[in-house]
């Protein structure tokens, strides 16, 4: 018998192995793994109660299991090689063409001043040039020579609103100045769970796709863990994590979850299709 879900706040702490987070127009983070998705409270230390929620439920018509997201600077999406725009997914091949194999890519950017877009596979990343629209060059660049201190593979990144880039890598991530070119003191990669989602230094968190099917609940009765399939911050200063079907919106101060969350992505990013 499939496990139901309570539809109120979490018993358990989830763990920070996210397959991505990402943070939207309207300011809301959100951090997905597999089909389920948490919002994180403004203050980014916990997650806004209600969640995890599926994906299909906070971003109606987004699939599971994201790749990458990223906030194009015009307020535009990219989640799972599908960007959104006034409420559209529109396919990867409508805005870029990669060189190499690009497919399954672990994470995606867009650096401080929104001029490249940073793409993440394996130990590599490529870089687009947004402003002229094309790879920046044929052969891809090593993470550590790019973001020395970082640690590959990268699972989800994404640029907070303070102009600090995250970068997540298992239940663990990483605060990267980049104007200075390194990572912040403090112990780095600290564990997600603690600093991301409230939970207690101690509690390891549970997997989200332990805690119930996505299919039949729109909450849990454990939490999330932290392992985002993307994560990303939008226009509109939100900043939302993402994970399989699921999305959360993180706190503005990116110690929780916003309440309500984890919602399906497409109650949060509905799809319309395209004629």
């Amino acid at each position: 018998m499939k496990k139901q879900c309570h539809h109120f706040l979490f018993i358990n702490c989830p763990s920070g192995n996210f397959d991505t987070i990402t943070r939207t127009s309207d300011g809301n983070t959100y951090a997905f793994q597999g089909g389920l998705v948490v919002q994180l409270t403004d203050d980014g230390t916990g997650i806004v109660s209600g969640y995890p929620k599926p994906i299909d439920d906070v971003f109606p018509g987004l699939p599971s299991n994201l790749d990458a997201s990223i906030l194009y600077p015009t307020g535009r999406h990219i989640l799972a090689y599908h960007w959104y725009h006034r409420r559209q997914w529109l396919p990867k091949e409508y805005w870029v063409k990669f060189c190499g194999d690009t497919n399954d890519l672990d994470a995606a950017l867009v650096d401080r001043d929104s001029r490249y877009a940073y793409f993440f596979k394996g130990i590599y990343c490529w870089y687009y040039d947004i402003h002229f629209s094309r790879v920046v060059q044929t052969l891809p660049l090593a993470i550590r020579d790019r973001w020395p201190g970082i640690v590959p593979p990268v699972d989800a990144a994404f640029q907070w609103s303070n102009g600090v880039q995250y970068f997540f890598s298992g239940d663990r991530y990483y605060r990267f100045n980049d104007r200075e070119g390194m990572v912040a003191d403090g112990g780095y990669p600290l564990p997600v769970a603690s600093s991301w989602l409230g939970c207690p230094d101690d509690d390891p968190g549970v997997n989200w796709i332990e805690v119930c099917n996505p299919d039949l609940c729109s909450l849990g009765s454990d939490c999330p863990s932290g392992n985002f399939d993307t994560i990303t911050r939008t226009s509109d200063g939100n900043t939302y994590a993402f994970q399989g079907g699921l999305v959360v919106q993180l706190t503005d101060d990116g110690t929780g979850i916003v309440s309500g969350y984890p919602k399906p992505i497409d109650d949060v990013f509905p799809v319309y299709l395209l004629t």
